[in-house]
């Protein structure tokens, strides 16, 4: 799982919503105005620069190349001592406006980096991305503060290594409100995203692409003691998908809590478990019974469970004991070898694929240790080998997140996973993209680009971890879930799409469902596409030869025939690649 929970400001329009301003009067501003006139940055890629102009402190940013990477252009702002907690409702305000710019959408972008710890991981960063107009206009960035921790030791950054741009930004504020304070209540910029409307090309080649890919012809021949039934009534309905819907769960709520175990049934067809397949968790052998015990439950109601991870190679992740002989590389070796016989061989049969690799760009420890990037190589040999008939994936975040312009990541992960491919003789199936998304939205167009490039390396694509860090606007989660679906199922070599969660209480960036069950704006969003447009069901009457032909979205399908006062029920599978041409003899 992608563990930065970032969140990033995408804005293509400067109106925001018309929260009574009054609110401010409840926070405390934490920035130290008088050290912020000493900002300045000179470098050959670009420069800050800070003047005082009729009384007021403007800064101006240039960005004259872009760099590798938006950190890499960047000045701290500083902060007063203040000791505030984990959760507390924060609020960045500021204004700006562009001057030159070379985006598309001819604005300048700036990106404000909040950090409490040293940890780099997206659930100890909230990163807001802004994109600027060319008028001075008011920003208004809410969020909450990932870790308890004193201002005075956080990283507040202000960070502009984007394409040439150049800037002015004034009055920069930082608002602490009480714990207390109504977060929805707080101001906010509005968010939009290219592709918004209904009529986009994106759209409408992407609904052509659904159609052609996700949908088969069918025909039935129905008959009875060797006969077949001319003229009778047909209804068919389709009751499951072949693509692969699902999300992320938890051991103790799938044996525990049956209103979570129905609505698990109720919207999906996959999971992940969070935790309990992590090598830190499996470790406590006690806990394994009650993990095989929901796997157990989750395949008898038909729902594939998909392995996550079998190798997540930080320090951070794995069992203190890593950690312990990390001076000691045959001990390493071995740990991970009883590691994959032990897990492999407990769940053999009853996973249908693997996250074999997981975050590997960032998490080195134990190709450290071991000297090389065989261990990840052997992983996927190991897999294949102990469970063969489980695929294997590598999972990794930022490839489309962040909106989609981490080409230096985007490049490592596709020639990783072809050098994967050769050195494994074959042994990877797929690659998944996280898609943690914040709030600089990863246009449609752009996530069908990405997807496109990846599918040429003719391997299965998996949407692994999806969520949504824009918590303060309901409208814009639910639609740019709904899009972000279109988008990824629009590509055939996208095989499924999963939530990371999808009940509030536990997952509010997933929130298919609200606390009693009930479907948010998100959830209909979901429900909309998956169970009813994405759905077939037609009503049709055989010919003299017993036959109908149909197309359908591929999946299961129930039937009922009615003939000579007679009804007769089954089932049938249209599947991808098959001829569909089913012969059904009535009983």
């Amino acid at each position: 799982m992608n563990k930065i929970l970032a969140t990033i400001l995408l804005l293509f329009t400067t109106a925001t919503f018309s929260q009574d301003l009054e609110i401010l009067k409840l926070g405390e501003k934490v920035v130290n105005q008088k050290a912020l006139t000493n900002l300045k940055l000179t470098k050959d890629i670009g420069s800050f620069e800070t003047k005082i102009q009729e009384g007021q402190t403007i800064h101006k940013a240039i960005t004259i190349s872009k760099p590798d990477g938006v950190y890499n252009l960047s000045v701290r702002i500083p902060l007063k001592a203040k000791k505030i907690n984990s959760g507390q409702p924060l609020l960045i305000v500021f204004k700006a406006k562009s001057i030159e710019a070379s985006l598309e959408t001819n604005e300048s972008k700036v990106n404000f980096l909040f950090r409490q710890t040293e940890s780099a991981a997206p659930k100890d960063v909230a990163s807001k991305s802004v994109s600027l107009s060319a008028n001075w206009q008011d920003y208004y960035i809410p969020f909450k503060a990932p870790h308890s921790q004193d201002l005075e030791g956080t990283t507040f950054a202000l960070q502009f290594g984007y394409t040439p741009q150049v800037f002015e930004i004034k009055d920069i504020e930082l608002y602490v409100f009480p714990e207390t304070t109504d977060f929805s209540k707080l101001p906010f910029t509005k968010i939009t995203y290219p592709g918004m409307e209904e009529n986009a090309q994106w759209r409408i080649e992407a609904e052509q692409n659904i159609e052609k890919y996700r949908k088969g012809n069918f025909s039935l021949f129905f008959y009875k003691d060797g006969k077949p039934l001319p003229n009778a009534q047909v209804e068919i309905k389709q009751t499951k998908h072949h693509f692969r819907f699902g999300t992320a769960v938890s051991t103790d709520e799938i044996n525990s809590n049956e209103t979570y175990f129905a609505t698990v049934k109720k919207l999906f067809n996959s999971v992940v478990f969070e935790n309990d397949l992590k090598a830190k968790r499996w470790k406590n052998v006690k806990s394994r019974p009650a993990t095989l015990s929901a796997i157990e439950k989750l395949n008898a109601n038909s729902i594939l469970v998909k392995g996550h991870v079998l190798l997540w190679p930080g320090f951070n992740y794995l069992p203190d004991v890593y950690e312990n002989n990390k001076a000691n590389p045959k001990k390493i070796d071995q740990l991970i070898s009883e590691h994959y016989k032990n897990i492999l061989g407990e769940t053999k049969g009853k996973i249908s694929h693997w996250d074999v690799l997981n975050e590997v760009y960032t998490n080195k420890d134990i190709q450290t240790v071991l000297g090389s990037d065989e261990v990840l190589f052997d992983a996927f040999k190991k897999a294949k080998e102990l469970d063969p008939n489980a695929k294997r994936y590598i999972n990794e975040y930022g490839i489309i997140s962040g909106g989609g312009i981490n080409t230096k990541k985007q490049d490592w992960y596709y020639n990783f996973i072809q050098e994967i491919d050769k050195e494994t003789n074959g042994a990877i199936d797929g690659l998944a993209m996280q898609s943690h998304i914040g709030t600089d939205v990863t246009p449609p167009a752009k996530v069908i680009e990405i997807l496109n490039r990846f599918a040429t390396l003719n391997k299965e694509i998996s949407i692994s971890e999806f969520t949504i860090d824009i918590m303060d606007d309901d409208e814009l989660r639910a639609k740019y879930t709904r899009d972000y679906m279109i988008a990824a199922f629009s590509n055939p070599a996208v095989k499924e799409f999963l939530f990371w969660g999808f009940y509030a209480p536990m997952h509010p960036k997933a929130a298919l469902v609200d606390e009693n069950c009930q479907l948010t704006k998100m959830g209909k969003a979901y429900q909309d596409l998956v169970f009813q447009k994405w759905m077939t069901s037609a009503k049709n009457t055989t010919t003299e030869n017993g036959l109908i032909t149909e197309k359908g979205f591929y999946g299961t399908y129930e039937f009922t025939l009615k003939h000579e006062g007679k009804t007769f029920n089954g089932t049938f599978d249209v599947l991808p690649n098959e001829t569909n041409k089913l012969k059904i003899n009535l009983q």
